[in-house]
């Protein structure tokens, strides 16, 4: 979770499922994970609204993080995050983007976080049947009650869109 493994730093299997029906979208993310044998799934559930106000996307939504596992019951992991993001093409196949993040009380009930995140796309000639994109997100977590425990993270990856509705990502 941006940046924090929950897998004990071994490879996990993730795979979602998206809706969406005019500015409307609702979906389902899962990961297999290891708290320390106490839950042994993440199960995301979000959804949002996406207005067009010229070259700007907004995006306002809800992330709903539940772990599930033999003793995920045990734990404090499930919470709340509430989203609002803009994101934009700054150049023909460039979309840059911003998104703040908000939990009144996060993961394992330590209180109030907030997170920044900063991302940067670009879309590559197709490939066959393969239409690529590079992207990269820089992000950073603060926690209202806790000190000495804000962090920053980021990432790389390529993403292989195909068949139009489907892709494939591929993330450091």
């Amino acid at each position: 979770l941006r940046g924090i493994a929950q897998s004990g730093e071994e490879p996990d299997i993730q795979g979602g499922v998206d809706f969406t029906c005019g500015r409307f979208y609702a979906g389902v993310w899962g990961s297999s994970i290891d708290f320390e044998g106490l839950a042994t799934a993440e199960i995301d559930i979000y959804g949002g609204f996406k207005h067009a106000m010229g070259p700007i996307t907004l995006d306002v939504g809800f992330i709903y993080y539940a772990y599930a596992g033999r003793f995920a019951s045990d734990i404090d992991a499930d919470f709340l995050e509430l989203k609002l993001g803009a994101s934009g093409d700054i150049w023909k196949g460039g979309t840059l983007g911003g998104t703040v993040f908000y939990s009144p009380d996060a993961q394992f009930g330590v209180g109030p976080s907030w997170t920044f995140e900063g991302t940067l796309a670009h879309a590559l000639p197709k490939v066959g049947l393969f239409s690529p994109t590079v992207s990269g997100t820089v992000g950073h977590v603060t926690f209202s009650d806790l000190d000495d425990a804000d962090y920053t993270y980021w990432n790389l990856g390529l993403t292989l869109g195909f068949l139009e509705k489907w892709s494939l990502d591929v993330r450091y």
